[in-house]
């Protein structure tokens, strides 16, 4: 009867903990229009996140890069940096802060990168704070298709066939060619 006890306890403790520690801070893909992504900082409950000025929120592994802008709440303190076809780095002019004083995690917006790919995938980012320290984490936006290895492998298999016939093909032919 006791250990059940504790496996109730434990459940109960697990579904207070789970939702605060999955909403910790980070970036979320917040909607996507055509090429258009728009990322947002999420905030955990009752946590205040601190930029300082020249503080900076980098997204790498990108493809097709063509601009990036900020909005709303980011927009006050954000601005882009510079961008790159794989890349795009948004900086502060002055610091600022994004507080949170609910009881769920909240989404504060927006850093937009523009790109010619519409097919999301996996991208990083890191997120310089001043209270927080740097935060780096994984969303989906503008990402490059990479195979499969398996579908690699598969396509090589296939060129090594079809390099086997050609050259059985031209073995073929020289062969009756001198005789």
């Amino acid at each position: 009867m006791r250990a059940k006890n504790y496996g109730t306890l434990s459940l109960v403790v697990l579904a207070v903990l789970l939702p605060a520690l999955a909403s910790a801070t980070s970036i979320v893909l917040t909607s996507i229009s055509g090429g258009t992504y728009n990322y947002g900082v999420t905030v955990a409950p009752g946590e205040t996140v601190l930029f300082g000025a020249g503080q900076t929120i980098t997204f790498t592994n990108l493809a097709g890069v063509t601009g990036g802008s900020t909005s709303n709440t980011l927009g006050t303190f954000f601005s882009v940096s510079s961008f790159t076809p794989s890349s795009v780095t948004f900086i502060t002019s002055s610091g600022g802060g994004l507080q949170n004083t609910s009881n769920f995690a909240v989404t504060f917006g927006y850093l937009t990168i523009n790109s010619t790919v519409t097919t999301p995938g996996d991208v990083n980012y890191s997120m310089q704070t001043q209270n927080q320290g740097t935060v780096n984490g994984v969303t989906q936006g503008p990402a490059a298709l990479r195979p499969e290895p398996s579908t690699l492998a598969l396509f090589g298999m296939g060129l090594a066939g079809i390099a086997g016939l050609i050259h059985k093909r031209v073995a073929i032919s020289s062969k009756s060619a001198s005789q």
